[in-house]
């Protein structure tokens, strides 16, 4: 069983008046020969072992992730929820368009020693689950303490946008705020049809050449994963190959194209119409809504794949007036294509989100998530807002380095609390966020106001008291913060 986990990395740089992105290597075609072409902090360039696949002849080079992606403590021990199997890294790859796409792919083994019979859902979702939970290191990343897999995303993409930059380590960049990650997908690929819960989405076979192919989305620690599995079934050698590139090509595309949206609508990406960076977003906005529209790519539905993950939710749409307002000038056409893709992504949807416990009991429960985004685990839309309004500011601030540090901790210990609490039916998230977004707006201004940048952070550490083992964590996360800004701890 091979489980693949693929970041996207959204690179807007490409867009600005102005970067200090590097032209090398040659993407999509890099050199692989007696002096390949390299990625700082990545690794060189290389051909895959199979060669390019028919359907995606410009995916046949990648840079080695290696050195971007380290596993402590794998194939060490099996799996806590399949404990019949073994973990083991097939690959660590990082792929780019040469513009704003580029995506790490990380491939997970499982493997046993013994004949085991066909796994039940709770134990390949667990499985899964376990997978995404791996204890990973990034280099230079802060927490310097290994994190789960799942959670590597954004710093994965400050490695990225270290790696392929021309500025010395360590300078000032304007264009690094528009460098970030989308989130995190899992293709799971199998050699027989999988048991799974009911409430799976599963396509016809015979619209996907005879493959199994499921969708699901997972609990993890830090928040909800998409996860699709699919097995070969009756379909012909090498297109569930096709099918496994398909779907993870889809997913990154869908998400640079979410996060280029979400820059020209903080503003952070600015549209200016008659220029060339303009000429360029207009151009990218109309071949992406071109291509993510199609009915079908290279022999796989991709119309009907949409379709499954529409079917899985219950969607409300929420407005979204402001991005309109920042495209002004953009042609009218392609205006129409990205509002009607707008209600489609940035939907509220009710989704089945499923978790293996403690014991391998499978649990279902509803939760609301924003479509395109990770957000910390069952946290409602309002709690949510808030969270993604504090990782903007944070990614955004031009403060020292340490301080943004300190603010992801304390982030990454709010954004799992609102998501605990929501699921538990415990403390006020709401109250947890909106003391995290003041805390955040306040600890980055260039003279922070010290009476409320500490308010706000014991209003967090009230809002956290009633969780015994979280509070110690929080309280010094704050406390970090509040020291790196000048004002007094909280004791």
């Amino acid at each position: 069983m091979l489980v693949a986990v693929q970041f996207p990395i959204c690179d807007s740089r490409v867009f600005a008046e102005s970067s200090s992105r590097l032209a090398v290597p040659d993407w999509p075609s890099p050199r692989t020969d007696l002096y390949p072409q390299f990625v700082r902090y990545f690794g060189p360039a290389a051909r895959r072992r199979l060669g390019a696949n028919p359907a995606w002849f410009d995916e046949g080079i990648y840079c080695s992730a290696k050195r971007a992606l380290r596993f402590p403590t794998l194939g060490d021990r099996p799996l806590p929820r399949l404990p019949t199997h073994v973990a083991g890294c097939a690959f660590r790859r990082l792929f780019s368009n040469g513009r704003s796409t580029a995506r790490i792919e990380v491939g997970i083994s499982l493997s046993s020693d013994y004949l085991v019979p066909r796994l039940s859902a709770p134990q390949l979702l667990g499985g899964v689950q376990d997978v995404l939970e791996l204890p990973t290191q990034v280099p230079g990343a802060q927490p310097r303490a290994p994190l789960p897999l799942v959670a590597q995303g954004p710093a994965l993409a400050d490695l990225y946008h270290r790696g392929s930059s021309k500025l010395a380590p360590g300078s000032a960049d304007e264009g690094r705020g528009l460098v970030e990650a989308g989130a995190p997908l899992a293709v799971v690929e199998l050699d027989e049809r999988p048991a799974l819960p009911r409430r799976a989405v599963v396509i016809e076979p015979e619209s996907v050449q005879g493959t199994f192919l499921a969708f699901t989305r997972v609990r993890t620690t830090l928040g909800v994963v998409g996860c699709w599995f699919l097995a070969r079934h009756s379909a012909e050698p090498g297109y569930v190959r096709t099918l496994r590139l398909t779907l993870l090509r889809l997913h990154a595309e869908q998400e640079t194209l979410d996060l280029v949206l979400k820059h020209l609508q903080r503003g952070t990406l600015e549209f200016k119409p008659g220029t060339e960076a303009g000429e360029l977003v207009e151009a990218y906005l109309n071949e992406m809504t071109k291509t993510l529209g199609k009915f079908e790519r290279f022999r796989a539905p991709q119309a009907k794949i949409v379709s499954a993950l529409a079917e899985a939710d219950r969607v409300a749409y929420r407005n979204s007036d402001e991005l309109m307002n920042r495209l002004s000038g953009v042609r009218a056409q392609i205006r129409q294509k990205i509002a009607k893709y707008e209600e489609e992504r940035r939907a509220v949807r009710s989704v089945p989100v499923f978790n293996v416990e403690e014991g391998g009991v499978l649990t279902v429960n509803e939760q609301n998530i924003s479509g395109g985004t990770f957000y910390g685990p069952v946290v409602n839309q309002v709690v949510a807002d808030h969270i993604e309004k504090s990782f903007n500011t944070i990614n955004q601030a031009a403060v020292d380095e340490d301080l943004k540090q300190a603010l992801m901790v304390l982030h990454e210990e709010v954004k799992q609390l609102t998501g605990d609490m929501t699921a538990q039916g415990e403390g006020d998230p709401a109250r947890l966020a909106e003391a995290m977004e003041t805390f955040t707006d306040q600890a980055t201004k260039e003279k922070p106001f010290g009476e409320v940048v500490r308010a706000a952070g014991r209003e967090i550490v009230d809002a956290v008291s009633g969780f015994a083992e979280r509070a110690t964590p929080v309280l010094r996360a704050v406390n970090a913060v509040l020291g790196l800004v000048g004002v007094a701890a909280l004791v």
